[in-house]
């Protein structure tokens, strides 16, 4: 199981708020999680002061990469559903995530970082 956090600095229209139009994003997201068993958990969160967000996705996934994946695709799925833009996405998405192993061990979670690019 992974953990993937993704930090996000949103453009927003002038007169759009920032937690309304997060608030579109994630009810998309969460049809995305009704349907895809591998994504586990989400979390939004965000700084209206400096229109930042942060995602954070936990998902089932074979090795840190495919969780990374996984996770920014469907993060960014959200975003064009709910009527917004990614212009740039591949050149930055991935580069400003950081991708985390939960590892149950003994009835604990143990969180090793993997991936930080």
């Amino acid at each position: 199981m992974y953990e993937v956090v993704i930090p996000l600095r949103i453009g927003l229209p002038a007169g759009v708020d920032l937690g309304e139009a997060l608030d579109r994003v994630t009810s998309e997201l969460a049809k995305i999680d009704e349907s895809t068993p591998g994504l586990l958990d989400y979390a939004v969160s965000s700084d209206a002061s400096d229109s930042t967000a942060v995602v954070e996705i936990t998902v089932v996934a074979g090795d840190g990469l495919e969780a990374l994946n996984g996770a920014v695709s469907w993060v960014r799925a959200a975003f064009h559903a709910a009527g917004g833009q990614t212009p740039g996405w591949e050149d930055r998405a991935t580069k400003a995530c950081t991708t985390y192993e939960i590892d149950p061990a003994e009835g604990q979670v143990e969180i090793r970082q993997l991936v930080d690019a």
